[in-house]
């Protein structure tokens, strides 16, 4: 049963003519849902190119490739996922549904007050963290990044939210009100932005709050040799609990844990499992190396939630095999009692349409999805935060 406690409570405020198509999300009445589905649904908004513009200058950002717009030198270029252009320049900014971004805006900003947020995925948690973190910024300050949401799946760090920072060792604390890019630089290469990112706000008292994910592409299988795109992060090792151990150990550098704050970590893994062999048992070692990574990476763990989560229904469960997996996240979360989040089950009650809420790649989500997911997800966290408690689950 969901807690009591309202010290983690996400608003669920929205305008009155919604309530009559409010969602439930775990037994709780949820108007967000209802906006979220309303805005998968307009025509004309979402899956569809717009006119392209005339230069990437015309964003105040350099059209030649450099660094942060490209993969060079240090890798081949990489469009799988891309029908933005090779630098994003064919896609413009989308109208999402009014109320949309409010209420995704108070959802995070409400839990972030209490805890800090890291996703152990890929880059289907990379495009909610991203889009969570265009509603902290007024976007007027931002109008390319937190001012513009788009299907670009590899975006330029230029087309990014400007408050996002790279996880580093020694993480350098550019101020928060100030840009990531400035004058053509940025404080990280567009191969860093693929692997890791975070942003945040600070609460009352001045102590940060942060979210922010790290893409663990296949990691967890043996002698997997890891893309190029995915190995030019700063100093995250190549391996499953290494790497969620140093990423882990980065964030918590980068954020605060004063007043009693939490750590929320939400296991993210589907896309890259495929149609893998033995992928339940692979599913169970991740768990029981994500709780070593957690124990090793300094986080408070007294203070520390854990969960899983399914992804959702993928366009072509050929490829992906999201189904597959999500059924078998279910019989792990099961059998070694850490607790999920079903968010393919909450899109299969809103009837969602992957041709529709996801990029016509079949796997990345359109903005109205991503900010439908993680601000779910937030209230999911925000109503069951006791029950998650890495405290109360089977050691490693």
């Amino acid at each position: 049963s969901a807690s009591g406690d309202a010290s983690m409570h996400v608003p669920a405020a929205a305008p009155a003519s919604a309530t009559a198509t409010a969602a439930k999300v775990a037994g709780a009445t949820v108007a967000l849902a209802a906006l979220a589905v309303c805005a998968l649904a307009a025509s004309g908004t979402a899956g569809h190119l717009q006119s392209p513009l005339s230069s990437l200058g015309a964003w105040g950002a350099p059209a030649e490739p450099n660094p942060f717009n490209t993969f060079a030198p240090q890798c081949e270029p990489d469009l799988r996922h891309n029908s933005c252009g090779a630098m994003g320049e064919l896609c413009q900014c989308l109208d999402l549904q009014p109320g949309l971004v409010d209420i995704s805006s108070r959802a995070l900003k409400s839990v972030l007050d209490k805890a800090n947020v890291f996703i152990l995925g890929d880059s289907t948690s990379k495009m909610m963290v991203h889009h969570a973190c265009r509603t902290l910024i007024d976007p007027a300050l931002d109008p390319q990044g937190a001012g513009c949401f788009k299907e670009d799946g590899m975006p330029t760090v230029y087309s990014q939210p400007q408050n996002l920072r790279p996880l580093s060792p020694n993480p350098v604390l550019i101020p928060h009100d100030e840009k990531c890019c400035s004058g053509g630089q940025c404080c990280m290469t567009m191969l860093e932005s693929m692997v890791s990112s975070t942003c945040g706000q600070y609460d009352s008292n001045g102590n940060f709050g942060g979210i922010g994910f790290v893409h663990m592409a296949s990691s967890f299988k043996d002698g997997f040799d890891m893309p190029c795109e995915y190995r030019h992060a700063q100093n995250l090792p190549f391996t499953f609990q290494e790497r969620a151990t140093e990423a882990l150990r980065q964030f918590e550098k980068s954020v605060s844990f004063a007043d009693e704050r939490r750590a929320v970590i939400i296991l993210d893994v589907n896309v890259w499992m495929g149609g893998t062999a033995n992928a339940k048992a692979h599913y169970m070692n991740i768990v029981k190396m994500t709780k070593n990574a957690i124990r090793n990476s300094g986080l408070p763990i007294d203070r520390t939630l854990l969960m899983i989560k399914t992804l959702y229904d993928c366009h072509d469960e050929t490829q992906w095999h999201c189904a597959r997996n999500n059924q078998l996240i279910r019989e792990v979360s099961a059998e070694s009692g850490m607790p999920l989040f079903d968010f393919d089950k909450l899109w299969k009650e809103h009837g969602l349409d992957p041709s529709r809420a996801l990029r016509r790649d079949g796997i990345h989500q359109m903005p109205d999805t991503a900010l439908f997911e993680i601000t779910s997800m937030l209230d999911f966290i925000a109503r069951h935060h006791e029950e998650l408690a890495i405290t109360k689950q089977p050691p490693p």
